[in-house]
């Protein structure tokens, strides 16, 4: 979602958040709390479905993209409005105690995950631009193992088609966050692209009718890869990486080893791993990020069929042998 790219360097974790003083505020207080907070996301949810209808006008017929100077206009008015709606602050709500933001996964659950091999091979591509970055690229990695890409100039392709679709089609993508480059994808929108450009293949949000996130989201993850179903998740750089950058980030989880998470990044286009307490901390997101419109903790996308037996990295010779290591 974010365009977080660069090299990751390895830091001191982030400091935990603070947890949430105050329990014994008077009631109007909380209230008017209560209050803000909802008027925070209602402006949000305005400003996404303001700008997409303005971005969109600015476009004149015929053209691919929009009028550049109609979308710098409106950054500005972007920029401020989101910088009122976003509270920088990961304290939860006052009436409704959230867990620390150091939960780990259910200990019999994380000891399941042991001793396991699953790794479904996928070519790598990093990203690039605004157009071409998270979102569509991970996208192009998933959808290469089932389209059979042979070379890398037809995965360049494929990653071009789907970063310019998707920008055409979705001109919320061209919006930036205060401090951020633009070319925000949210769940909503990369399923829409998959189901797109996909042949045989749907794509889901995973989930659970009534366990917990927290539950499901182990189960669930080490079923799809055990059914040869590599997800598309959405974490939280900073952690993923253990970096101090902030942002959301798109990759492509294909494998667990060993209570490890393998996946495909496409901020360099490697094959990656991690251990699992990390991924599963990332993919929760913060207090901050989960209270964003159209995102949440969690948020993956699954296909309904496997990938094809097919080892793409031996049917493209050594087209591919520089990427995904």
């Amino acid at each position: 979602m974010g365009a977080a790219t660069g090299p990751r360097s390895l830091h001191q974790d982030e400091s935990p958040a603070g947890t949430c003083q105050g329990r014994n505020e008077p009631p109007q207080l909380r209230s008017e709390v209560r209050m803000a907070r909802r008027l925070r996301r209602f402006g949000m949810l305005a400003l996404a479905l303001t700008t997409q209808v303005a971005v969109a006008a600015a476009a004149p017929p015929g053209r691919r993209h929009p009028d550049t100077a109609a979308v710098a206009a409106l950054q500005p008015v972007a920029r401020a409005t989101l910088a009122l709606a976003l509270p920088m602050s990961t304290e939860p709500p006052v009436d409704a105690p959230r867990p620390p933001l150091d939960v780990t996964p259910p200990s019999a659950l994380e000891r399941a995950l042991g001793g396991l091999l699953l790794d479904v091979g996928l070519p790598g591509l990093p990203q690039y631009g605004d157009v071409n970055n998270c979102g569509p690229t991970a996208a192009a990695m998933l959808l290469a193992g089932y389209q059979g890409t042979q070379t890398r100039a037809e995965l360049e392709a494929l990653r071009e088609a789907i970063g310019y679709w998707s920008w055409d089609m979705f001109p919320l993508r061209q919006l930036s966050l205060p401090g951020f480059d633009a070319g925000m994808t949210t769940p909503g929108m990369l399923r829409a692209t998959l189901e797109h450009f996909a042949d045989d293949v749907a794509f889901a949000p995973i989930g659970h009718p009534w366990l917990p996130a927290e539950v499901w989201s182990v189960a669930t993850l080490k079923r799809a890869l055990a059914e040869r179903r590599p997800i598309l998740a959405l974490v939280q750089s900073a952690t993923l990486w253990n970096v101090r950058t902030a942002g959301l980030h798109w990759v492509v989880v294909r494998g667990i080893e060993d209570g490890v998470v393998i996946y495909n990044d496409p901020a360099d286009g490697t094959r990656s791993e991690v251990a699992f307490d990390r991924f599963w901390r990332a993919w929760r997101l913060s207090d901050l990020y989960r209270s964003l419109p159209m995102v949440g903790p969690f948020q993956a996308l699954a296909p309904d069929v496997p990938v094809p037996e097919r080892s793409l990295m031996e049917d493209a010779g050594d087209a591919f042998l520089p990427v995904a290591r």
